[in-house]
């Protein structure tokens, strides 16, 4: 049976990861980052079918479908793109994200990128930046299924069948890979990896022990207070982590996780237009994931025309910051999520079939 909790707490996280790119509040930004992603994490392992325990083959081709596909495709159609994207000041060598500007692609950088994307799911452009994500899922999502197969098939073993155990374990190698500061070489699999991993061990073992701590208010006010804590006193996020953040940083965006398992819940509850706008962003979080920068740019060509700015702060990214801080954020935000949700609505690959059935024929 369909849970509509889990879509709309995926379109709150989306939602929340778009706000807090529009640079709307630092602050803001920061309570945000302390959970949004690694919900999405919490939920893939919430949603593990247990029956891929004994299919590793069924599963890795779901993944592959799911994760490294979608990645492949538009990490490489954003690639060709980039020099044109270059010459209209989407990319300069004046802007971009924090200093880091861009320059024109010679053909050996085409190359690297392109056996980057395929191989490592890396070297994606910068207007995919929010693309770490399906990096760390689709690696994460390895590393997870690893520890719960190993507990699947020598959970008779005293310690090995205990999911506490396992996540546990990958906090470890998680704060181990911060410490070291060592990564896979070229895959970059590390720390946000077994991060990513223990999120979704944790959503497994959430499920399996059928706790609804989010539905006990004793526990909504706990996970509140040690959120708005985190956020002030141990601030961090899966790109922004010191070793001995791990552990706070793990129970903090936990205690998020919860908070927006909650609220979808009193949603779900519901038969109205709000309802089914959240399942439906929820649903196409990596429409979102994959456009709202883009659509960021459009806002940002109009503040430019509007205040009469150099063409060149087109590039500035995300977002023309000084404007956005004014109230433009809201801008930003709305068509950092509407845009993405209306190509969705019109169903791109649908469209790009037909046009290459034309072509064809032609």
């Amino acid at each position: 049976m369909r849970n509509d909790s889990v879509s709309i707490a995926k379109g709150v996280a989306i939602i929340l990861m778009v706000l807090a790119h529009t640079r709307f509040s630092v602050y803001g930004g920061q309570l945000i980052n302390m959970f949004h992603m690694p919900l999405f994490f919490f939920f893939s392992g919430y949603c593990f079918k247990a029956l891929y325990l004994d299919d590793a083959k069924g599963f890795a081709l779901k993944r592959l479908k799911g994760v490294y596909r979608p990645y492949l495709l538009w990490s490489l159609l954003f690639l060709a793109l980039h020099n044109v994207f270059y010459r209209l000041n989407l990319y300069n060598g004046a802007y971009g994200f924090e200093g880091q500007a861009s320059v024109l692609y010679s053909a050996a950088d085409f190359k690297f990128h392109a056996l980057k994307i395929a191989t490592a799911l890396g070297g994606h452009d910068q207007l995919l930046g929010g693309y770490w994500f399906l990096h760390s899922l689709f690696f994460g999502s390895f590393i997870a299924y690893a520890c719960l197969w190993l507990r699947h098939k020598f959970g008779r073993f005293r310690g090995l069948k205990s999911l506490e155990t396992w996540m546990i374990i990958l906090l470890i190698c998680c704060a181990l890979c911060l410490y070291l500061n060592t990564s896979v070489p070229w895959l970059d699999v590390g720390s946000k990896e077994f991060l990513a991993a223990f999120f979704i061990v944790a959503g497994h073992w959430y499920r399996q022990k059928d706790f609804h701590w989010e539905g006990k208010w004793y526990a909504l006010l706990a996970g509140a207070l040690l959120l708005l804590a985190g956020s002030r006193f141990w601030q961090a996020s899966m790109l922004s982590l010191r070793w001995q953040q791990t552990l706070p940083y793990a129970l903090t965006a936990l205690c998020g996780t919860l908070l927006v398992l909650a609220l979808s819940g009193r949603i779900a509850a519901g038969h109205h237009f709000f309802k089914r706008f959240m399942v439906f962003a929820g649903d196409h979080s990596l429409q979102i994931l994959t456009w709202h920068f883009l659509s960021f740019k459009l806002v940002s060509l109009l503040i430019i025309s509007l205040y009469h700015l150099p063409i060149e702060q087109l590039a500035e990214f995300p977002v023309v910051k000084e404007f956005a801080v004014q109230g433009w954020w809201v801008v930003y935000l709305v068509a950092g999520v509407a845009l993405p949700l209306c190509l969705a609505a019109l169903d791109l690959r649908n469209i790009f079939r037909i046009f290459a059935r034309q072509i064809k024929k032609i």
